[in-house]
């Protein structure tokens, strides 16, 4: 009995022996045989600073762990401690239930290029082949359960090669309250910081199960900065700076990412994109949307508010097209790859390619905005294709729409803004939700200084313009692709200044049409109608608008009486053209008073001229003088160019067929009875002394009206001038001569019919 308890107590002390031998020993050798053997089963060098094993416990821990890269050196993964607790007693009863673990300061690297990560190949060796076999397997599945899992402090650095970019998250926590073979869901939360600005938590429900899932997301203040390098994919662009937030509840399944419901704002402040003249492309303060409710498998958008604070855009007008379209590019040729069927993880690109599918799969035709708000917006547009730049500002830009819905007959926006720091803008439009082709738009826009325009207005009438206060009022309604656009231009004080040369330019006086269509109050009133259809490929509205615009100036400089009339008073041929009887060399009270209202016009407008040209019958002429002289000679008076009335009434009661008359022309001439009495005063009096005559005559008329001018009026001589007539008669028979008025600009040529500008 003493023996058998000997052996007992020996075997006693040997199995504690053995254990506590296993106790000290089992975690230094379980460390020797993982580091000696990590590349053969895991392709990777592994080292570990401490491992701790308690088989009498569950409990293990490893301190100082790493995971280094393929090629030995750099470290993959890193982790402070692991610490890990396993109920022991269950594993006999087939349950594998961990208790806790945790994790503390994990880091780990991943590098992707292409396609390809950096830990491809650890994958590869730890999971073997890839098994293409469908095998139906009636294994009891494992019974595993983890519980409070906790990844503490951890660190990920993310680094994309093509294009390069590195992203960091720091001071991450993860935790799940457990995951359980017989439970699919999972209860996740997560929070980190982003090493280039920004906090992200998020909670999840997931469920493995069937997909469905809940995330509650809150991101606080996201820099969009390295977004940048995929920008750059599509857009010529130096930096893009911005804080997004959000706070989000989207309600989805992981078996169908485009059907989702959601809730909550989104917002973007302090929103830049630099163009690559380092000049601001786009910004704004602050971008808001409220989101009252999104289902895109109800087709629902519903939103509370949409407001965009203090907004900036520039655009720019190239020769080769906007600024826009030149700043465009292609991720090819932005990387450098000439395939341009590479593809590789471009944010811009994954956004796009989900919204594709969304709208491939739902059609939006439900959406609700309770008020969209635009304020203090600016635009600024340049436009180098001219001799000058242009450059124009809307500045305290603001848009309120207070209802948007898909159900409404009309969706109204009100807009407005300064123009340039003089002017103001008005306006309203109203569109057809249904067909937004289908609009009407009022506009008013007031104080706005036509010198602003001098770059368009020296480009294509080679004229800048000193002054000029206009108001214009535009109403355009588009209806089945039919435009109909009504505009009203006033224009106060304008003046136009002295012509420029310009190639480009049309040869239009606009001095002279300036000053003919300003009214009696030396301001311009005009009505420019504007119709046409959008699908008529010929139909361009800004290069009608133009043609609208060179025909008003061409009619009023080459037309202009009937303004004068409407300006000034009287009847439009009281301005066209001064008539003369025949027997008149001196002006008659009438002729005195339509020359009356040329005075005004010269008075009102100090650059304007007018060009008068004689108009007569030569014949006639010719006819009337050798006439008058003839009889003269029969009656016996003296051979003076005016007569008095006494005489003139004698001269004009000669009959030239009176007989006496007659044989005292065949006498003076020869007998002839085959002659007219005209023919027969010419050939009596000869072709010199009647052509001397004429021209005295005519000479005589021409100093009665410059007399008129000069003399009376006190208007400067050189703004009255005479243009002699080249050509055959321009007057029929027994018409009586006159004299034509035409109004002109120092400096500005006759209208003739232009061609286009070189550029429209």
């Amino acid at each position: 009995m003493k023996r058998l308890r000997r052996w007992l107590l020996v075997v006693l002390v040997l199995v504690i022996s053995l254990l506590v031998l296993a106790f000290v020993f089992i975690s230094p050798i379980t460390k020797y045989l993982i580091e000696k053997y990590d590349v053969t089963y895991t392709g990777r060098q592994i080292t570990m600073d401490k491992l701790f094993l308690n088989f009498f416990t569950g409990n293990a821990s490893i301190k100082g762990f790493t995971l280094y890269e393929k090629d030995g050196k750099t470290p993959f993964f890193k982790c402070g401690e692991v610490s890990v607790s396993i109920k022991l007693r269950k594993i006999l009863s087939g349950e594998y239930d961990i208790r806790h673990f945790t994790a503390e300061s994990p880091e780990i690297t991943i590098v992707q290029k292409g396609e390809h990560y950096n830990y491809d190949d650890f994958l590869d060796k730890i999971m073997g082949p890839a098994d293409t076999t469908t095998k139906k397997s009636n294994a009891e599945p494992l019974h595993l359960y983890i519980n409070n899992i906790a990844i503490k402090n951890f660190s990920v650095t993310y680094t994309n090669t093509l294009p390069y970019n590195t992203v960091k998250l720091q001071k991450g926590n993860c935790t799940i309250e457990k995951i359980a073979w017989n439970d699919p869901v999972y209860n996740i939360g997560l929070d980190f910081g982003v090493a280039t600005g920004g906090e992200i938590k998020s909670k999840t429900n997931y469920n493995s199960k069937n997909g469905a899932f809940k995330l509650a997301l809150d991101v606080n203040r996201f820099n969009i900065a390295p977004l940048h390098i995929y920008l750059k994919d599509y857009m010529k662009v130096n930096s893009l700076n911005g804080a997004f937030s959000t706070s989000l509840n989207i309600a989805g399944n992981s078996n169908n990412p485009t059907a989702i419901a959601a809730g909550g704002n989104l917002s973007l402040d302090t929103f830049t994109i630099v163009d690559n003249t380092n000049e601001k492309l786009m910004a704004c303060q602050r971008f808001e949307i409220k989101v009252d409710s999104i289902n895109t498998e109800k087709s629902l958008y519903d939103f509370s508010t949409i407001t965009l604070q203090r907004p900036y855009v520039k655009f720019a007008m190239y020769d080769d097209g906007f600024n826009y379209e030149r700043l465009m590019t292609s991720p090819a040729a932005a990387s450098g790859v000439s395939d341009s069927s590479t593809s590789y993880a471009n944010v811009f690109e994954m956004t796009a390619s989900y919204i594709d599918e969304l709208v491939k799969n739902y059609v939006i035709n439900s959406y609700n905005a309770d008020k969209l708000l635009v304020t203090g917006g600016t635009v600024v547009f340049t436009d180098y294709t001219l001799e000058d730049k242009f450059q124009y500002v809307l500045d305290s830009l603001n848009l309120l729409s207070d209802r948007i819905n898909s159900n409404n007959s009309r969706i109204a926006f009100e807009a407005s803004s300064l123009l340039n720091r003089s002017g103001a803008m008005k306006g309203s439009l109203y569109m057809n939700p249904a067909n937004l082709k289908d609009l009407e738009m009022d506009i008013a826009v007031s104080h706005l200084l036509v010198s602003d325009f001098n770059p368009y207005s020296k480009y294509y009438v080679a004229t800048p313009f000193l002054d000029g206060d206009a108001f214009y009022t535009n109403k355009t309604t588009i209806r089945n692709r039919k435009l109909d656009n009504q505009n009203q231009l006033d224009v106060y004080k304008i003046k136009a200044g002295k012509k420029v040369k310009n190639s480009t330019a049309m040869n239009i006086p606009v001095k002279l049409a300036v000053s003919l269509l300003k009214d009696v109050k030396g301001d311009i009133h005009l009505k420019i109608p504007v119709t046409g259809s959008l699908d008529d490929p010929k139909f361009k509205w800004g290069k009608v608008v133009w043609q609208v615009f060179k025909n008003l100036m061409v009619k009023a400089a080459s037309a202009p009486f009937n303004l004068l009339a409407g300006k000034f008073g009287g009847a439009e041929n009281d301005y066209k053209e001064i008539v003369f009887s025949y027997e008149l060399q001196s002006l008659t009270a009438k002729q005195e008073a339509q020359l009356e209202k040329l005075v005004q016009l010269l008075q009102k407008e100090e650059e304007v001229k007018l060009e008068l040209v004689p108009m007569l019958n030569q014949q006639d002429e010719t006819e009337y003088v050798a006439a008058q002289m003839a009889r003269r000679e029969f009656l016996n008076m003296a051979d003076t160019s005016v007569l008095n009335p006494e005489q003139q009434k004698l001269v004009d009661g000669l009959s030239l067929k009176d007989s006496a008359f007659d044989a005292f022309l065949d006498k003076k001439i020869g007998n002839t009875r085959l002659q007219s009495a005209q023919d027969k005063c010419i050939q009596f009096i000869g072709t010199e002394k009647i052509a001397a005559r004429v021209a005295l005559r005519h000479q005589r008329r021409r100093q009665a009206i410059t007399d008129f001018f000069v003399k009376t009026k006190g208007i400067a001589a050189d703004r009255i001038y005479f243009t002699e007539y080249k050509g055959p008669d321009p007057l029929s028979r027994n018409e009586p001569p006159k004299y034509l008025v035409n109004v002109s600009m120092p400096g500005e040529d006759k209208v003739t019919e232009e061609k286009e500008p070189v550029k429209q």
